[in-house]
């Protein structure tokens, strides 16, 4: 079952970002460190200022994917994905192709005309999947995170919806 978290998810939106920081800290330029130190009204926020969708397995949450309108109104059109994260045992099952296809619908219907997103340039398995649903490369980060004295770049994408 794939829904859209409310304020209400808080806690199970907390989690499951929090395990995605700690298992991939290359994969995100949030830190667990740093998000684990968000008070709950941070937490609600968030859930209050974007659109996160979550994939439940046997009423257990194990994926997510978020997007952010921009505000400003010249590029109100535009949005930006985060939080993409699928736990293992849900992968390669057409689970995240899912709740792409369930955000990139809603932001379409929100007014949205593009999405946007980075995703580590070393990270393929993701790639290839926003590549199969619709996203582009359109060029490069260099250095774009820098984790234990290591740089890892960035490839920026986008789909027009």
């Amino acid at each position: 079952m794939i829904r859209l978290l409310t304020q209400d998810d808080f806690t199970i939106w907390k989690a499951i970002r929090l395990e995605a920081l700690k298992e991939h800290p290359q994969a995100f330029s949030g830190s667990y460190e740093e998000e684990s130190l968000r008070s709950d009204e941070e937490w609600k926020k968030r859930l209050k200022d974007s659109c996160v969708f979550a994939y439940f397995d046997n009423n257990k949450i194990a994926g997510v994917v978020g997007y952010y309108p921009h505000q400003v109104k010249k590029d109100a059109h535009r949005a930006e994905v985060y939080t993409t994260y699928l736990q293992s045992n849900s992968r390669n099952k057409g689970v995240m192709s899912a709740l792409i296809q369930a955000l990139a619908e809603h932001a379409r219907k929100s007014g949205i005309e593009q999405l946007e997103l980075d995703v580590t340039a070393h990270l393929s398995e993701a790639k290839k999947c926003y590549e199969r649903n619709g996203f582009t490369v359109y060029g490069t980060k260099p250095r774009t995170l820098k984790i234990a004295g290591k740089y890892y770049d960035t490839l920026m994408m986008i789909k027009y919806l």
